[in-house]
């Protein structure tokens, strides 16, 4: 278990970027699957930017996940699917 907080966290430094890159594709994800059936500003193709882009951080994320395991330092955990 890890304290991260506005000011300070307990993760080791190399691995901030890494879980500010799975929360971005988490949180990408899931504003597509908010996005998907509504009218907004981006446009028509809007929802499959979102798509594509959160696919494409997740399954970086997923892979450098997989290489850190590796050496027993992180463990792949699913939180939940993403709808």
């Amino acid at each position: 278990m890890h304290t991260l907080d506005g000011t300070t966290s307990t993760l080791p430094v190399p691995l901030e970027d890494l879980v500010a890159m799975g929360a971005g594709a988490y949180a990408v994800l899931e504003w597509f699957s908010f996005t998907s059936n509504r009218i907004n500003a981006g446009g028509e193709e809007a929802w499959k930017q979102y798509l594509t882009w959160g696919q494409d951080r997740m399954a970086a994320f997923m892979r450098r996940l997989a290489e850190m395991g590796c050496n027993n330092t992180v463990r792949v955990r699913s939180i939940y699917v993403p709808a």
